[in-house]
């Protein structure tokens, strides 16, 4: 995968702690998008959750906050995100988190591996 800005960006910068650990799509209604992350104690209490899609390089929002450490035990979190935004709109994604502070909404602070989106997944 040839680095862009978003994915150039996302591996240069501050990680706040969190490390993204897995993404998958989970077929069902709704079909949602379910993922892992670490985290460390210096990490931001949330993050926003965003998903790029590499042959567009459009960016999609999928939740404006979640909370780090709520959703899992011992320094690791899962969560599902519902990804019917997505329906129309196949091909290959890398899931992102990002600050949640206005000024700094779109810079990323941590980046997930690929994964597809497929029509058979709706």
């Amino acid at each position: 995968m040839a680095p862009t800005e978003v994915t150039d960006r996302a591996s240069k910068s501050y990680s706040h702690g969190l490390t993204i650990t897995s993404a998958v799509v989970k077929k069902g209604r709704p079909t949602v998008l379910q993922y892992s992350w670490t985290y460390e104690k210096r990490s931001d209490d949330g993050f926003a959750v965003m998903v790029y899609n590499l042959a567009t390089k459009e960016r999609t929002i999928l939740d404006y906050f979640v909370y780090t450490r709520d959703h899992g035990k011992g320094k690791s979190g899962t969560w599902t995100v519902d990804i019917t935004d997505l329906k129309d709109k196949f091909g290959k994604y890398l899931l992102l988190f990002t600050l949640t502070d206005a000024e700094d909404f779109w810079l990323p602070i941590a980046k997930g591996k690929p994964f597809y989106v497929k029509k058979g997944d709706f």
